[in-house]
């Protein structure tokens, strides 16, 4: 049996980036990193899935070699 998860466009996200993620961010949001949703000591962005399908989309595809993110995870954060 399978589980479903289902989460709003609107869910809090946060993904580790890569070097290929970090320089995507780099010439797409600059100002990202000077918001609290970024950490730069553990490369950690933590935003809304809508706006990590924005920065991103373009590079998540079935056989892409520059994916953006360490280990292809997205971490959906739940509130309690």
């Amino acid at each position: 049996m399978k589980k479903t998860l289902k989460m709003n466009i609107n869910t809090t996200c946060r993904v580790k980036l890569n070097e290929h993620g970090i320089a995507m961010l780099q010439k797409k949001a600059p100002y990202k990193f000077t918001i609290s949703g970024w950490r730069g000591d553990t490369k950690e962005l933590t935003t809304e899935l809508w706006d990590l399908m924005a920065l991103f989309g373009e590079c998540m595809r079935m056989g892409s070699n520059k994916l953006p993110f360490a280990d292809n995870n997205i971490e959906i954060m739940e509130k309690l």
